[in-house]
């Protein structure tokens, strides 16, 4: 739990966005759906919604000394 990542963008991926450590969804998906990630990407679904995502895990690897 604590050091899973998971990104969703549907009704069926509340529960998990809301039990993972670090989840994220589409700028572009429903407030319900938003309102259960940890965090809402800039990116839109299709826009660069995965590169985001690597950049984000990415970065924090590099600040934290950890993959």
């Amino acid at each position: 739990r604590n050091n899973v990542c998971y990104a969703g963008d549907a009704e069926r991926d509340m529960e998990l966005l809301s039990y993972v450590e670090y989840s994220f969804v589409p700028a572009d998906v429903d407030s319900v759906i938003k309102s259960s990630a940890k965090t809402v990407l800039k990116a839109s679904r299709g826009q660069g919604v995965i590169k985001e995502l690597a950049d984000l895990i990415l970065n924090k690897s590099k600040n934290t000394g950890s993959t």
